[in-house]
């Protein structure tokens, strides 16, 4: 409205032939809001949010792996997981090699024997106790109590992002995309994928698709020369191209289809990264037809 007069004039008048100019003149840029538009926001929210939180888990993990490796270091070899739940119990009750040195062998064997639902018993408590008699490990309370509470803030988070998964899966039914029903690819990935696209029929064909993820090959070219190695652009939607390319290679591993394009590929001297740059490029193709027709991916004209 100020663009259109040099005059300091606002009446609700002026106001509304101003929306109904802007309507007139750029109307084939706008497209209706559905609902299906607000849960893909909603879902890009919850996706991004999620995301966050198990980057904030990543790190407190890492975290965990230091202090054990200063007060305990050969508890790493106790368990295939550090993380896993057992494991966690026991550091809860006993954070240091001092503390399970001093510990009554039945109440660490019963910790372990609940924690791990009697997967694991006696003999592991045995094992851990003497590790930690040995240990090389520094006796220090606070980091003792620093490790407690990393773990307790762990198991925070993935409380959490249980609960964001809970909240996805709900949301992944109202938008009832076909995109999950590829093989490898879970109703969080999809609803990563999906919302970041946003509304499909932005993109007049799936390369343009492929160009806002970033995973198109570049080109660079000058007089007689020519670049002989195609890098990936990596423009476009960051997020995007993250999903994607962790997609290609669930698909990969778990989709007849792409696996076997993934041989192909390998077997013609390919790097893996490059076969999976390969994959991702098509899966992306498959994923804008899926969207735009609502077809499942074991109909015949897509596999």
């Amino acid at each position: 409205r100020k663009s259109t007069s040099l005059r300091k004039t606002k009446t609700d008048k002026i106001d509304c032939r101003a929306i109904a100019n802007i309507v007139r003149t750029h109307r084939e840029e706008f497209t209706p809001f559905t609902i299906k538009s607000y849960h893909i926001s909603e879902l890009k929210s919850l996706t991004r949010y999620r995301q966050n939180l198990v980057s904030d888990r990543s790190r407190l993990k890492n975290s965990v792996k230091r202090l054990i490796n200063i007060l305990f270091p050969e508890y790493d070899e106790m368990f295939s997981d550090i993380h896993g739940e057992t494991s966690y119990t026991i550091l809860t009750e006993f954070p240091g090699n001092n503390e399970l040195a001093k510990a009554n062998i039945v109440k660490l064997t019963n910790i372990i024997v609940k924690a791990s639902n009697n997967r694991y018993g006696r003999e592991l408590a045995e094992r851990i106790r003497n590790a930690a008699r040995n240990s090389i490990g520094t006796i220090s309370e606070v980091k003792s109590e620093e490790l407690r509470d990393t773990i307790e803030r762990i198991r925070q988070l993935s409380a959490k992002i249980a609960e964001l998964d809970r909240r996805i899966d709900e949301m992944m039914k109202e938008v009832d995309s076909p995109v999950s029903t590829i093989p490898g690819i879970g109703k969080v990935l999809a609803a990563m994928i999906i919302s970041e696209i946003g509304n499909m029929v932005r993109f007049k064909n799936p390369d343009k698709l492929v160009a806002y993820a970033g995973i198109s090959p570049s080109t660079y070219q000058s007089g007689q020369y020519k670049a002989p190695i195609a890098r990936m652009e990596k423009r476009g939607s960051r997020q995007l191209r993250y999903a994607i390319m962790l997609a290609a290679e669930q698909v990969a591993r778990n989709c007849q289809y792409f696996a076997a394009q993934m041989q192909k590929k390998r077997a013609e001297g390919k790097s893996y990264r490059v076969a999976i740059s390969h994959i991702a490029r098509n899966l992306i193709r498959l994923i804008y037809r899926m969207e735009l027709t609502g077809e499942t991916y074991h109909t015949p004209s897509l596999a």
